[in-house]
């Protein structure tokens, strides 16, 4: 079994560690723990086509976008994103915000190796975020039903 280094990444600035997969839930569900330094801006507004995402935090607060609506979370707090529904989510705090995400089902975990750096390599300092990150993520996102639909007509970009 591989160690939790072997399971953790960093993805667009956050620290993600594999918790459970498909292969260990029998494709019900992932698991996931994602650490968010303050000043890390989320992914981009997506949704995704194959599964639901939901978010507990366990320490510091978050901003969940989801549709038109944003919701504040802090300890203890969680919110459903359910299949299809854009969203995202960023620290909102001063101090790291970790936060544990569920994916149903599961699949959607082979995301973060594909477009992460193993920890293992990086370190405990995230490899910087620059416009080829972003540009191979946005390329890829999809193989992983992650659709990032257009901006808004009129929205700033």
């Amino acid at each position: 079994m591989p160690s939790w280094n072997d399971r953790a990444f960093w993805v667009l600035g956050q620290r993600v560690t594999l918790l459970a997969d498909a292969a260990g839930t029998g494709g019900a569900f992932s698991l996931i723990d994602i650490t968010s330094p303050p000043g890390v801006p989320g992914p981009p507004p997506h949704f995704h086509e194959d599964c639901m995402e939901s978010f507990h935090v366990l320490e510091g607060t978050i901003e969940v976008s989801r549709d038109d609506e944003t919701l504040t979370l802090e300890q203890g707090d969680s919110c459903l994103v359910p299949k299809g529904c854009v969203h995202t989510f960023r620290n909102a705090g001063s101090v790291p915000a970790r936060i544990l995400s569920v994916f149903s089902p599961a699949g959607f975990e082979a995301f973060f190796p594909e477009f992460g750096t193993p920890l293992d390599q990086a370190g405990e300092t995230p490899p910087p975020v620059t416009t080829e990150v972003i540009g191979r993520v946005l390329a890829g996102c999809s193989r992983h039903g992650m659709i990032v639909p257009p901006p808004p007509a009129g929205a700033a970009g």
